[in-house]
């Protein structure tokens, strides 16, 4: 196939924005909790273009070699392991050696667990099932990006087989109409089932091929054009009609990665501009005496495209260990463009040393064996990583903190109650058919974390707690409805766990004693709308979630005693490290969280939830920041143990006297019994 430069030169209008958006420049790190200001917020979409590159590039090749009767599976697939492993096996070793440097056992598990997926090509399924609420913060998974890669190694493994089949199968004289027709229908297919996963399934909608198989198969569509239609392609777009295809291309390319952000639904409809951006770019760049398509072919860019696969090889996991190293989610101005600088000195480096040689100069027993070997070696070191139960030259973390999933542990009975059926349901304390006291402990992850203080405050009281979870209790999905992640699958799901204990309150309301409300308040603001999405705003957030808590409370029987738990301090960062001394020593954070940093964060919704509790006679509200801080600062340690599992989550693994200092400084039992004794 003819070398395009301006292919290349796509390739860097792809790549630029995906690295720097990875680097969230500028970002004004001062602020901490407010949101990071970045520059192209709709980088990401830079994947999608080199979707459809990849799908374009491989149907003209394999399209032309078919109909000339020289495909070959075998050449294929040496092709792509001379073109993709090399430099992938090189990272992921690279990054195997810095994880055992800067990780500690559990991560280094992640790790292993991810580089083993990658080498199956399956990182996107494995990230799909560890990307959740309570995972690490993606910015700390070196491996995430390899999702992409996974996508498309998928893709390489199918394509060939459906070309090949389709020439194979049907007649020579239909065959480029039933091709064409194929190829829409299964665009169209794709497309629907993408925007219909963006919707309801958005983590699978976003990680799986089927999802976006679109994407790859409107290059690909494009090139069997191309091909078998050249003439016809040719006289559409001659003149001035490719320059303006050209100019159209390039704004629908570029525009989203300026408009779209990290909560726009994507791929979905929201990928439509780019991805036949893309097409419109390719498709004029490929005709002759195209002025414009020339802009394409000028040095820099394409000499940033041919280096771009090992650029977005290197990047992630460089961005990703300084922010394990760090300790934090966001890059400094001055760490971003850094970063971006050795991002690239290192790709400039794999691409002469380790890509190219491979590529053009091995042999094809070599490159067989290397592909074996060195998929072999990898594996084996993943494999031994997990079953040694990870692999670091750390000091091991203290037993209570070795992970997250330890921390958040905390036993509880859980059983089917009358009326909720949708699951079981923690009760803790007595048992809630005996008990003298019932309460209901209403909320989401935080009313979880709460959840080992109440038992312990009530602990000997002839009382029983149900726990009712994953439900923030001011989202209805009517008057509240959160967008989260482009989609609102966590809205419709809150909706519908309020509603089922709001009509089993309604039921039960004489045998419950007591409603306590938990939430990620602050956390929830700046995604919280009514009916258009695009109109949020922390200040309307604050306003809904005291709209929503109003209309639940007014829906209840007034003389329902109602305790809410504001937030406890937030730290918006991971801790966990501060149990070592070298740690505490170089993180001024290990000594107490700023007070002034607690209140910017915690004080706004502290003072609304503050101002509804005076419009109830039946609810109080219990301010953890005031309880647990000092006018300087806030604690990060109880008994010598780190309070916090994550960047906004209590531990709940807590001993008995670790539980007795924060139920003393929080006031909580004395709150509570007042509360349940009528003292509203």
């Amino acid at each position: 196939m003819k070398y395009r430069p301006d292919i290349d030169g796509l390739r860097a209008i792809a790549i630029i924005p995906v690295v720097v958006f990875h680097a969230s420049l500028p970002v004004f790190s001062s602020n901490v909790g407010e949101d990071a200001v970045g520059f192209l917020s709709g980088g990401f979409v830079g994947v999608d273009i080199f979707f459809v590159i990849s799908g374009f590039l491989i149907t003209s090749l394999i399209w032309q070699e078919v109909t000339a009767g020289t495909f070959s599976f075998l050449r294929f697939y040496e092709r792509r392991a001379r073109r993709l492993l090399p430099a992938l096996y090189a990272m992921m070793l690279t990054s195997l050696g810095l994880g055992v440097c800067l990780l500690y056992a559990d991560e280094m598990k992640a790790l292993a667990a991810s580089v083993f997926s990658a080498l199956c090509f399956a990182a996107n399924i494995h990230f799909f099932m560890e990307v959740n609420y309570f995972a690490s913060s993606v910015e700390f998974m070196p491996m995430l990006h390899n999702w992409s890669l996974a996508v498309e190694e998928q893709f390489y493994v199918l394509w060939p087989f459906v070309l090949f089949a389709g020439w194979s199968l049907t007649h020579k004289f239909k065959r480029r109409r039933l091709a064409f027709w194929a190829g829409g229908a299964l665009i169209l297919l794709s497309f629907g089932a993408s925007v219909w996963g963006v919707l309801s399934a958005p983590s699978a909608g976003f990680y799986f091929l089927p999802f976006r198989l679109w994407e790859l198969a409107v290059g690909g569509l494009l090139a069997f054009v191309m091909i078998e239609y050249e003439e016809a392609v040719t006289t559409s777009i001659s003149g001035w009609r490719g320059e303006l295809s050209f100019w159209v291309g390039c704004v629908g390319m570029c525009l989203p990665m300026f408009v779209l952000d990290h909560t726009s639904s994507f791929p979905g409809f929201h990928a439509l501009p780019v991805v036949f951006g893309a097409v419109l770019v390719l498709a004029s760049g490929g005709q002759p005496g195209h002025r414009s398509s020339r802009l394409l072919t000028v040095g820099p860019l394409v000499w940033i495209g041919k280096i771009s696969y090992s650029l977005y090889l290197i990047h992630w996991p460089l961005f990703s260990f300084f922010r394990i190293y760090r300790q934090r989610t966001y890059l400094l101005l001055w760490e971003g463009l850094s970063l971006i600088c050795l991002s690239i000195v290192l790709a400039v480096c794999s691409y002469h040393l380790i890509e190219n040689p491979v590529r053009y100069r091995a042999s094809r027993s070599f490159v067989f064996h290397f592909a074996a070997s060195g998929g072999v070696l990898l594996m084996l070191l993943s494999v031994g990583v997990l079953y040694a139960g990870g692999v670091s030259l750390r000091k091991p973390m203290p037993t209570y903190a070795r992970s997250h999933k330890v921390m958040w542990r905390w036993p509880c009975q859980e059983r089917l109650v009358k009326g909720l059926a949708s699951q079981k349901v923690c009760i803790f304390g007595e048992s809630w058919e005996t008990a003298k006291k019932r309460i209901v402990l209403w909320g989401d992850s935080h009313a979880e974390h709460y959840a080992p203080l109440v038992k312990r405050a009530l602990a000997g009281r002839d009382m029983s707690v149900l726990l009712w979870k994953r439900s923030p209790p001011h989202i209805d999905h009517i008057g509240v409805k959160r967008w989260l992640k482009g989609s609102l699958a966590f809205s419709q799901a809150a909706g519908k766990r309020h509603e089922e204990m709001l009509r089993w309150l309604r039921t039960h309301h004489r045998k419950v004693d007591m409603l306590l409300l938990a939430g990620a308040w602050t956390g929830y603001v700046k995604d919280l709308f009514v009916h258009n999405w695009r109109k949020r705003s922390r200040e309307r957030g604050r306003f809904l979630t005291m709209k929503g808590l109003s209309t639940l409370i007014g829906k209840l029987d007034a003389k329902l005693p109602v305790f809410i738990f504001a937030e406890i301090p937030r730290p918006n960062v991971r801790l966990v490290r501060c149990v070592f001394e070298d740690v505490r020593r170089s993180n001024p954070l290990c000594k107490g969280l700023p007070r002034a940093r607690i209140d910017r964060w915690h004080q706004p919704m502290n003072a609304a939830l503050q101002r509804l509790v005076m419009r109830f006679k039946n609810v109080r509200m219990l301010n953890a920041v005031e309880k647990l801080c000092s006018k300087q600062r806030c604690p990060v340690f109880v008994r010598g143990r780190i309070l916090y599992s994550d960047a906004n989550h209590l531990r709940r693994n807590f001993r008995k006297d670790e539980l007795d200092v924060l139920v003393g400084k929080l006031g909580l039992r004395e709150m509570l019994l007042q509360v349940l004794k009528g003292g509203v």
